[in-house]
């Protein structure tokens, strides 16, 4: 499976609360051995504890939500000191009650606890965001200022490791929105994902 011509990474995704990251170890470190992307599910319906086991076990530095790490101040010095990066859909843990609003969504904290965050939309066609709406809603909604140098330190593009392989891909209006913020781009509207930094 891990040799498919044109596969370029291996994820976990699903409900976290019913598998079993454990299951997953022999074939996360087989595709990082083959020099493929990781990446994992944690820490959006299950809590801390979970993006700690994605990071020990599965060997992932980008953490797919994992926004439920703020609930311990150690992880997210972690996630801090080693550079790992959540893609944060703010949205989406509105709609899936992780979080109660959007005012009680974690990312501000991460953020000043120096957290390398990637803005996207999870599922637009379920959720009903865009990733021009998910990137307003960080100015109108949350506070973020528009323009403020470097305001999200995040280096990668959710579903890849090279931002400039998805440049200019995205629609216009995209594209307005992330520069509103810190200078980001929108790389991909389709994996809805801007990469910010």
């Amino acid at each position: 499976m891990l040799s498919a011509p044109g596969l370029d990474g291996l994820s976990l995704h699903g409900d976290e609360a019913t598998q079993h990251t454990d299951a997953f170890v022999d074939a996360f470190a087989e595709a990082r051995r083959r020099g493929l992307q990781t990446k994992a599910h944690a820490g959006e319906l299950m809590g801390a504890a979970s993006v700690a086991t994605a990071l020990d076990l599965l060997g992932v530095t980008p953490i797919e939500h994992g926004v439920r790490a703020a609930e311990d101040d150690a992880l997210v010095e972690r996630l801090a000191a080693e550079a790992v990066t959540l893609d944060v859909c703010p949205w989406s843990n509105v709609r899936l009650k992780v979080v109660r609003d959007l005012a009680r969504h974690p990312i501000r904290r991460l953020h000043e606890r120096g957290v390398r965050l990637t803005i996207n939309t999870d599922d637009p066609t379920v959720f009903g965001r865009t990733l021009s709406e998910e990137l307003a809603s960080l100015v109108d909604d949350l506070g973020f200022h528009a323009r403020r140098p470097r305001s999200f330190p995040g280096q990668r593009v959710r579903g890849g490791g090279d931002p400039g392989r998805h440049a200019g891909r995205a629609p216009r209006r995209a594209q307005r929105a992330a520069r509103s913020l810190s200078g980001c781009r929108v790389l991909h509207a389709r994996i809805g994902a801007a990469w910010c930094g």
